[in-house]
């Protein structure tokens, strides 16, 4: 099961995801909210994915193809050792922007405290 939590502060949506990012309803879901903030700088939060497939990177790659034709930006942050892993063995790191943001000690996980939940 994928959870996606929606925040948006100016031209910047933060999808916070949460669960397994793998083939059939989750990567259908997480393409169809992905899609609509396309023409922004959309900041995917993957520290708490617990499990990403081939479809999961796929869809992925598609948003970030789709966002650079629209004039927006997909970022991929703070991805797990093993999803980092993935993407280089799949060369698919040299094409997605991955980030890893320092967080202080005490500080929460993933970067759902940096926005505004979304109307």
């Amino acid at each position: 099961m994928l959870s996606i939590e929606v925040m948006e502060s100016g031209e910047v949506a933060l999808l916070h995801c949460r669960g397994r990012l793998v083939a059939g309803l989750a990567t259908e879901r997480f393409r169809e909210v992905a899609l609509s903030y396309s023409e922004r700088v959309l900041l995917i939060d993957a520290s708490e994915l617990e499990q990403i497939d081939a479809a999961g990177v796929g869809v992925w790659l598609e948003v970030h193809q789709k966002a650079e034709r629209s004039g927006g930006a997909v970022i991929i942050a703070d991805p797990r050792p093993w999803v980092k892993e993935c993407l280089s063995l799949t060369r698919v790191d040299g094409v997605l922007n991955l980030v890893t943001f320092t967080r202080s000690p005490g500080s929460t996980r993933g970067l759902a405290h940096l926005g505004h939940a979304a109307a």
